[in-house]
């Protein structure tokens, strides 16, 4: 089962995200990346409320340990065990809007 589509938009000069609501829980999201800022790795955060705090799940870069590879404007299926709510943060302002797409599934 698939959710439908979302789309998460990073503000021109910023960093993080607009919340992205997948309207139910899902074990999976599937993450297509556009373009980024060259340098800037992205992670994805969660959270269990709209509002609340939001904490990175995954960095989507081979920065850290534990980040898992994704190439810029390719898509990726990453875990997120029954999180509803998601935001891309980035590392660095981005130089321009950008929008990811975004969808839960199981």
């Amino acid at each position: 089962m698939y959710g439908s589509w979302k789309t998460a938009t990073i503000a021109l000069n910023a960093k993080l995200s607009d919340v992205v609501d997948l309207e139910g829980l899902y074990k999976y999201a599937t993450i297509i990346m556009t373009d980024l800022t060259t340098d800037s790795g992205a992670a994805v955060q969660v959270s269990d409320k709209s509002a609340g705090t939001f904490v990175n799940l995954y960095g989507l870069y081979l920065a850290t340990p534990g980040d898992i590879a994704v190439p810029k404007s390719k898509a990726s299926v990453v875990q997120i065990n029954g999180a509803q709510f998601l935001k891309i943060s980035c590392a660095s302002d981005q130089g321009a809007e950008r929008k990811i797409l975004i969808r839960g599934g199981d």
